[in-house]
């Protein structure tokens, strides 16, 4: 990616929309942040402006900053927590605490594989089999 390529990256926060326990706790995250960057489905992204794929988007939740590096996983709600500023942005730095940090990708990991169980998961949300 090049510097002018760069500068039209805005912050973004992409999700897997074909999985319901995903969009639902993306409404979740919208009603509680006053500030945050947009939260869109990858699949009405053009992901190469990105450098993702959809199947990178469909494993796990994506954010991109501003200077287009890209946070997955657990990561991509630290970074949507900094980015909302005030409480928001201490809760996200200390779960980017590396020992939290361990943790939280672990459980990000298992909730990640049994999405379809979960509350609002649908047999649709399971990710496909590697």
């Amino acid at each position: 990616m090049t510097a002018s390529e760069a500068k039209l990256i805005r912050p973004i926060l992409i999700y897997d929309g074909d999985c319901a326990f995903c969009s639902s706790s993306v409404r979740t995250i919208q009603k509680l942040l006053k500030k945050r960057p947009p939260m869109e489905p990858y699949q009405f992204l053009p992901l190469e402006q990105y450098g993702l794929t959809a199947d990178q988007c469909q494993q796990e939740a994506k954010f991109v900053r501003a200077d287009g590096s890209v946070r997955g996983g657990h990561l991509s709600f630290v970074e949507t927590f900094k980015y909302a500023g005030g409480i928001w942005w201490l809760i996200g730095s200390v779960v980017g605490l590396p020992v939290i940090r361990s943790i939280a990708g672990v459980v990000y990991r298992w909730v990640a594989k049994n999405r379809f169980r979960l509350p609002g998961g649908t047999p649709t949300c399971a990710l496909p089999k590697k």
